[in-house]
């Protein structure tokens, strides 16, 4: 039997932009002189304007255009979160190239492998501990024709490889005003199917995978997606942004999003300052990794036992917190005790951590107990279960307000349709769906069929109100002899 649902409100998706430069030449017209970057030096954060980031992509795309850089050709980074990381990946997008995210954690071997293998011309990296890597295996790389430093100085040694990004600025400013149309041609040529960006696989169990996502996939993953946020007023909305950029999560949830909408993004400064970056920035949306939010609930839990947040009374008010979730999640009155409970300590708890502006969170790319998701609910705040993978262009399902069922990671999104097959994989299919693995065809047929749905690799089933259940790899399944299906990471867990 093949079951198939949709998202409840079965939203077609029609995307109002047909590529990312387009997004994002929009937001700029609509957002000008209002901030969308926000970075730290010292204990100042510092603002750039739509207008100034856009100046940003157009000198790197400059500089790129005179160093001969083609239509569908590749741009790596190599880098942390940070403004220069962004306008990078919009600067080569607008010459109709496709940007390439390396984990700042890879080793030179590995780096060696992603750049050679989307056979990129150019490298953009943070600093000289990373561009270490790069020379190190220099001489591997004979496509790599240049280096862009983003923080730091070339030496001798570097030779003709490396520039920085200063120099690439001015070298793109004086390339533009001697060729005052070409910008413009170029990314008004770009076209929906050109291929946006690579995601390279963690390669667990082998060399890492290019999931090759065009302009389509995330103009319409964006157009979908936003609709299931609490991102609705960009004056007021802002994000932070920490996780790997390489990474589809950080990528659509941070950059694109960003984009899309014209919020304010900050840039943390590293994981170490994360706690208080989020109080200087009061995220109205947060999306972090389990582990984020496990640290969190452990640092609360511990302060209300070594009698903080109002000692007794922060106790008591976490209790009534808990009994009011099944009532909050389903969108009914939490009750007055739980009112009284918000106003003496959880506020206050909310407001300590910098999450007193949040409208709501959200939580992927591993799954996270449903102790935990509990725990936020109790403190008032919203955290939502998202369910994906990088073939999906990022969000396959997810729980939001109205449609939060704790334990599930949700119904899909609105355009996508979920397919549940007889051995119990999950199947996905829509706008999001990728366009295959990067030189690899055989993979690419085994995992995307001939009526374009999607092979997760996940096992999972749906509830009557449509929300998605994972319940094993299907790698993992053991069938027995007598033709049971068992899971050996349910019992682990």
């Amino acid at each position: 039997m093949i079951t198939s649902v949709t998202a409840p409100d079965r939203t077609e998706v029609l995307p109002r932009v047909a590529t990312v430069p387009e997004m994002f030449q929009a937001t700029v017209a609509r957002r000008a002189e209002r901030p969308a970057l926000l970075f730290k030096t010292g204990e100042k954060w510092t603002a750039i304007s739509w207008e100034q980031y856009a100046l940003g992509v157009k000198r790197i795309a400059g500089f790129l255009l005179s160093q001969g850089f083609e239509h569908a050709a590749r741009g790596a980074i190599l880098s942390y979160n940070r403004p220069e990381w962004h306008i990078a990946d919009l600067a080569i997008q607008h010459l109709g190239g496709c940007v390439v995210g390396i984990y700042l954690t890879n080793s030179a071997s590995q780096c060696r492998y992603i750049v050679d293998h989307a056979e990129a011309p150019v490298l953009f990296v943070e600093n000289r501990d990373q561009l270490a890597k790069i020379l190190e295996i220099r001489g591997d790389l004979p496509r790599l024709k240049r280096v862009v430093l983003i923080s730091g100085e070339p030496t001798s040694g570097d030779g003709d490889l490396v520039t920085t990004w200063g120099k690439a600025l001015q070298d793109g400013a004086d390339w533009n005003n001697s060729h005052a149309e070409v910008f413009e041609q170029r990314w008004r040529a770009v076209k929906p199917e050109d291929m946006a960006t690579f995601i390279y696989t963690s390669g667990t169990t082998g060399p890492p995978k290019a999931v090759m996502l065009d302009h389509a996939n995330i103009c319409w993953t964006v157009e979908s997606l936003i609709s299931c946020t609490t991102l609705t007023d960009p004056d007021q909305d802002c994000m932070i942004s920490y996780l790997p950029l390489a990474h589809i999560a950080e990528r659509m949830a941070g950059h694109m999003l960003n984009v899309y909408n014209g919020h304010r993004l900050y840039f943390a400064e590293d994981l170490a300052r994360l706690g208080e970056n989020v109080r200087d920035a009061r995220p109205t949306f947060m999306f972090g990794v389990p582990r984020i939010w496990e640290k969190y609930q452990a640092g609360i839990q511990g302060r209300l036992k070594d009698g903080g947040f109002k000692g007794a009374i922060g106790r008591w008010a976490l209790m009534q917190g808990e009994k009011a979730v099944d009532a909050r999640t389903a969108g009914r009155d939490p009750g007055r005790r739980y009112r009284v409970a918000d106003r003496l300590a959880l506020a206050r708890l909310r407001e300590a951590l910098g999450l007193d502006r949040a409208k709501g969170l959200s939580t992927g790319a591993a799954p996270i107990s449903a102790k935990t998701l509990r725990f936020f609910w109790a403190i008032g705040l919203n955290l939502y279960e998202v369910y994906g993978q990088s073939e999906g262009c990022g969000p396959t399902s997810t729980n939001r307000e109205g449609y939060a069922r704790l334990g599930s990671v949700g119904p899909a999104i609105p355009g996508v349709e979920i397919r549940i097959a007889h051995d119990g994989e999950v199947l996905v299919k829509g706008g999001n769906v990728f366009r295959g693995y990067f030189k690899d065809s055989r993979t690419t047929d085994d995992t995307l069929d001939a009526e374009g749905w999607l092979h997760s690799g996940d096992v999972g089933q749906v509830d009557a109100d449509g929300s998605l259940y994972i319940t094993a790899r299907k790698k993992d399944l053991i069938i027995t002899a007598g033709g049971k299906n068992i899971s050996p990471s349910n019992i682990e867990m």
